[in-house]
């Protein structure tokens, strides 16, 4: 029997499919077992940092006897209490919000300025269209 490579074909691309799936999963899991290595690094040289942040920020920390205060959680919220009794930290907190509140309000407004010059040909346009209504059907069908 004399088959021609039409029929032939098929049987040929069949038997090649699994090999490109397990392929395909040889691939990913490659993928997989490099990027969790990284992940889990990233996660501790980020989380680590932090937790130890909080723990400290909960205790009395002095730098000149860290070994006597490291771990003293008789009061956890006295250095928040002193943070804001401080008329220094107060004072630039306001100064913050007030550079922020200044600065904000100025980008919003050259960047209406600006949206405004730029859609300038746009408005004049609409208005030019609401005015005179004839004007629009002529423009419409152009």
């Amino acid at each position: 029997m004399n088959r021609s490579l039409t029929d032939r074909a098929p049987a040929q691309y069949a038997a090649a499919r699994p090999a490109a799936r397990g392929w395909a999963a040889q691939r990913q899991r490659a993928f997989l077992y490099g990027l969790i290595p990284a992940l889990v690094v990233l996660t501790a040289i980020t989380l680590a940092p932090a937790i130890y942040l909080l723990v400290t920020s909960l205790t009395p920390l002095s730098l000149v006897r860290p070994a006597e205060t490291a771990w003293n959680f008789s009061k956890p919220w006295g250095n928040f209490t002193e943070l804001i009794a401080d008329q220094r930290f107060t004072n630039s907190v306001g100064v913050q919000v007030r550079l922020s509140v200044v600065t904000v309000g100025l980008q919003l407004l050259v960047g209406l300025v600006v949206a405004l010059l730029l859609g300038l040909n746009y408005l004049t346009d609409a208005l030019r269209d609401a005015l005179d209504p004839k004007m629009a059907r002529r423009r419409l069908f152009q």
